[in-house]
């Protein structure tokens, strides 16, 4: 997609996103705001799985963190929430470094299971500690809540549009990264270590800065997420199903490694969720198998499949 083409498409989707909550009521606002946010996550790992070749099931420790430091600084030492959602972002990064120094010798599905190992150990860290309330958590004061607004709906839109802002943020990022240096290096990476290192890129410090920027921006994700439940709990906050395995799922579906991949699948998991929501949890089932149906029928997602389709479309339109 040409860089003009791509930017035009941004404008008009941010203009659409901006004038929506007018036209809303406050649950689709706030299925709006989960979906900027599970599409930012998508995109994320898409980066750092589909183009970086880092195959991490241990996401939902970072946003975890991110969430936890952001109740901490608010409840227990009484930070703004400006700087607090930063510092979030911060602490995430930090764990990643950690988590990073110790899987970053593993290869394949044993750095996969080293991930999500360390991810399990965090959660029962936090689990286990009383200062932050243990298993059942906390909430957010009220003192930090109404620094997002005095109202319940001027709050909830602040909560929409910073999730907006985070989303097509990501998006425009992760399009611009792909196409500098840095992002052709990435790729080169995946694609093969060997011939990348013999023309002089450095992998392992290329890895290490993908896999920290990520934990980064998941952490504020996390936090933010969190900020429109107004509570957090280890069960919730570290949750592999929610923050992990459904994301993971998302970018299968719609293709990884594909730009649109997320997009796509994010698209497909809401409206499918949505369809089935009056039959409780067996959206949950159903997804889960049309998942392995995608994969099996269309191995590059079906964002694949579309681009396949579009291609053989014009070749049968191209005048002769």
């Amino acid at each position: 997609m040409h860089h003009k083409s791509f930017f035009a498409i941004i404008i008009v989707s941010v203009t659409i996103a901006i004038f929506a909550p007018m036209f809303l009521g406050r649950g689709d606002v706030r299925l709006l705001t989960e979906i900027f946010l599970v599409l930012t996550l998508a995109q994320l790992w898409n980066l750092l799985a589909g183009y970086g070749g880092l195959v991490s099931v241990g996401q939902h420790a970072f946003v975890g963190a991110g969430a936890y430091a952001f109740f901490v600084l608010c409840a227990q030492f009484g930070v703004h929430v400006a700087p607090a959602l930063l510092f979030a972002g911060f602490v995430s990064g930090c764990l990643a470094i950690g988590i990073y120094a110790l899987v970053s010798r593993l290869v394949g599905p044993y750095f996969s299971i080293g991930t999500w190992v360390v991810a399990e150990i965090v959660f029962l860290a936090v689990l286990q500690t009383n200062y932050v309330g243990g298993a059942s958590g906390f909430s957010l004061p009220l003192s930090s809540i109404r620094e997002f607004g005095a109202a319940a709906t001027t709050r909830e839109y602040v909560i929409y549009a910073t999730a907006g802002i985070m989303c097509f943020g990501v998006l425009s990022g992760n399009f611009l990264f792909l196409r500098s240096r840095f992002g052709l290096a990435l790729t080169a990476i995946r694609d093969d270590v060997a011939a990348a290192h013999s023309v002089g890129i450095n992998s392992d410090r290329i890895k290490f800065i993908l896999f920290t920027s990520v934990a980064v921006l998941t952490g504020l994700v996390g936090s933010i997420i969190f900020v429109q439940n107004l509570r957090v709990s280890p069960s919730a906050a570290f949750s592999m199903q929610e923050w992990t395995a459904t994301i993971i799922l998302i970018v299968v579906i719609g293709g990884i490694g594909r730009f649109e991949g997320p997009l796509v699948g994010a698209m497909f998991y809401f409206a499918l969720r949505e369809l089935l929501a009056p039959f409780g949890s067996v959206y949950i089932i159903v997804t889960g198998i049309v998942a392995i149906l995608i994969i099996i029928v269309f191995p590059d997602g079906l964002s694949g499949n579309i681009a396949a389709i579009s291609r053989r479309w014009l070749r049968a339109v191209r005048p002769l």
